[in-house]
């Protein structure tokens, strides 16, 4: 029988455990204060300071989850020596027990690493200021099988221990926070694994008459990576692509705005930035006035909700019209950020964030910038998919996912599925964008300073990626019994410049639309395939959907309804965009460029309760004055820059020069002079 000694009482087991827990929680907060940094946009230390309470608050919160889950992890770790120990009738005395457990929780950590940095390394890449080609030698030394075989092997040590000392008196109570760890430990290996059960849809019931509505958005996708071939001479995308062998593929669908809260704005309320007043991720949630189709369908009977990864943040700022929202809390907001506590700290419970008590327990963490979640974001949208299939009323269920979003981390395989893992400072994602200082600089930097081709090519792992999801959320229509008899949306918010005209980023520029043209595939039930090659804006989108179901109210307030059901409505109709705030002077910007001070000069916190970030008022009539404007007049767009001799012209042919590099104002004035007058009296009021 095994032998441990009893003379430390009930208590002192547990009492040693979580002294240990706490010192080397202690180390950890030892490195966070030493080199702190927050997540998130710069922000002036002025106004970060008016939260440094909080940033304290934050950071002894995580201490003491940090000193839970190690003296968790202390005590699995006794129990896996006990299991394995107790057949060979091994003893432990209570010092040595004590010290092998800490190396084994020491080694259960590294394990959790090597696994995290198989399955989504942009985890350990976004959290960590190691560079990232260390841990891709690290995880070179042990195989993933072995990984996974390894925590399996431990996790059911740590069972047998627990079973066979559960009822002893003095290893009750440590037995209470090593089950807590079994379970967190089978969350991690087993939430979100496979594919979700489908549920058969009734078509029998009642309130069945209208169609289901699923949308599903990726972050950053760029129109021309729809089918574009990769190096590997395949098509990026071959699930989408055969999406479109029965729907209706819009080639040059435009957002008027190329960031994320805008462009949705102009998706759900069919209207542009001048009248949901939302110009920006920073805009003022208290100054927006979205009109949503949402509300429509609401009166319908629909039931409506959102799903999302970090990137659908805004669900949560803005109001889009959702009865129901699965997202993250706004992450423009300075009290979440602070909340998400020191990079050091984000690293370790980044570990055990992953699963389903993580998104519980600790969702600042789950849901942080930059983390893939396309996996378990997918799983959860089936899910709701499923939950709602049972009700009564018709549905429309929206999925918008950061897939594609800069650093361009991926899941396995994707991550590594066209890009190179050596010679490279990016092998996991694109590294440096995690930071304030960081994001800022990374604005400002010219082309020289990016690994562009390895960055491209974790790009297009991100598109596979996401083309897989949407794979994945099709084959559950199709075993729901949804899929023929529904509507498919698939968009984006924006896209993206990769150096094309001397910048990269969203919404930075007007001198291409590599940022402004998005994807946009629309499926109802039993349409012929069709490519448009119309200019349109994603304004037009639920104006055709609704048109095309039949679902459009007596009174359309956004365009004809029977244009729209035709294709019509979106042939002709002129297109205004506008760039975004910029975080600093892009490169393409010029010496005589309008500008103003750099984003964390700009922001500010003005409702200390709420703690939401938002354009400080002062800087928004420079912001204003600053931004480059353009019209599409198809074929013609011309764009205006502001400079201080006064506003530049440039004109392109977009059918004969798509990449507008050919200006030819001086061929057309009488073209130039009308479009002027357009362009300023849509954003000016005048001419």
């Amino acid at each position: 029988m095994l032998k441990v000694s009893a003379n430390m009482g009930n208590l002192m087991p547990l009492i040693m455990i979580l002294l240990m827990g706490a010192s080397l929680s202690s180390l950890i907060l030892l490195l966070s204060l030493s080199a702190y940094k927050r997540t998130g946009p710069g922000i002036s230390k002025s106004v970060v300071l008016r939260f440094r309470s909080l940033a304290a608050l934050s950071i002894a919160r995580q201490w003491l989850i940090s000193t839970l889950i190690l003296s968790a992890l202390i005590s699995y770790s006794s129990f896996i020596l006990l299991g394995i120990g107790a057949p060979l009738h091994l003893q432990f005395p209570p010092e040595a027990l004590l010290a092998l457990s800490v190396a084994v929780a020491l080694g259960i950590l590294l394990l959790r690493v090597l696994a995290m940095l198989y399955e989504n390394p942009a985890t350990i890449a976004v959290n960590s200021s190691i560079r990232s080609r260390h841990w891709l030698r690290l995880r070179s030394l042990v195989p993933e099988g072995l990984v996974t075989a390894m925590e399996w092997l431990l996790w059911v040590a740590a069972i047998a221990g627990i079973a066979h000392l559960l009822w002893e008196p003095t290893w009750m109570l440590p037995a209470f926070p090593a089950l807590a760890m079994v379970v967190l430990q089978y969350d991690l290996m087993v939430s979100y694994r496979g594919k979700p059960k489908a549920v058969k849809f009734n078509t029998s019931q009642p309130g069945r008459s209208r169609p289901n509505i699923i949308m599903i958005g990726c972050d950053t996708f760029r129109a021309d990576y729809l089918g574009k071939v990769s190096s590997k001479g395949l098509s990026l995308t071959p699930n989408l692509d055969s999406l479109c062998s029965h729907a209706t593929r819009y080639t040059n669908m435009i957002t008027p705005i190329a960031r994320t809260a805008p462009s949705l704005a102009s998706l759900f309320c069919s209207e542009w930035p001048s009248q949901t007043r939302l110009w920006d991720n920073f805009t003022d949630p208290k100054s927006v006035n979205l009109k949503s189709h949402l509300h429509t369908l609401a009166a319908m009977g629909y039931r409506t909700a959102t799903c999302s990864d970090w990137a659908g943040s805004d669900f949560a700022r803005y109001d889009f019209g959702f009865q129901d929202r699965e997202t993250p809390a706004d992450q423009w907001n300075i009290r979440y950020l602070l909340g998400q506590g020191a990079k050091q700290y984000r690293l370790f419970l980044s570990l055990f964030s992953a699963g389903r008590i993580g998104k519980k327990m600790l969702p600042e963490i789950h849901y942080a910038a930059g983390i893939p979640q396309n996996r378990q974001s997918t799983y959860r949208f089936c899910e709701a998919i499923n939950r709602y299939s049972k009700e009564d009323a018709p549905f429309l269920l929206n999925l918008f996912i950061s897939t594609a979003h800069p650093p361009f981390g991926s899941e396995a395989p994707y991550y590594n599925l066209y890009s190179e893992q050596r010679d490279t400072s990016s092998p996991f994602c694109m590294v440096k964008l995690t930071e304030p200082e960081e994001i800022i600089k990374s604005q400002r930097d010219p082309k020289v300073a990016f690994e562009l081709d390895q960055v491209i090519s974790l790009y297009e792992g991100c598109i596979s990626n996401f083309d897989q999801r949407v794979g994945d959320i099709i084959e559950h229509l199709k075993r729901s019994g949804l899929y023929d008899d529904c509507a498919l949306v698939i968009y984006s918010d924006h896209g993206i410049d990769f150096f094309e005209k001397n910048s990269w980023g969203q919404g930075n520029n007007l001198d291409g639309l590599f940022s402004n043209r998005v994807p946009c595939i629309i499926k109802v039930p039993n349409q012929a395939p069709e490519v448009n090659d119309s200019f349109c804006s994603n304004r037009d989108i639920f104006p055709t959907l609704l048109a095309r179901l039949n679902l459009v109210p007596p009174k359309l307030d956004k365009g004809n309804a029977q244009d729209y059901a035709s294709g019509e409505g979106t042939a002709v109709e002129t297109q205004f965009l506008e760039t975004g705030v910029w975080i600093t002077r892009p490169p393409s910007a010029t010496d005589d460029h309008l500008y103003y001070p750099d984003i964390d000069q700009i922001l500010d916190v003005t409702d200390h309760e709420t703690g939401t970030i938002v354009l400080d008022q002062a800087a928004l009539e420079m912001i204003d004055q600053a931004k480059d404007r353009a019209i599409i007049h198809p074929p013609w767009i011309l764009v205006r820059k502001p400079c201080h001799g006064g506003p530049r012209w440039s004109l392109y042919h977009l059918l004969l020069d798509p990449l507008m590099e050919e200006e030819c104002s001086q061929e057309q004035p009488e073209l130039l002079e009308s479009l002027k007058n357009e362009l300023n009296d849509h954003f000016f009021g005048s001419v």
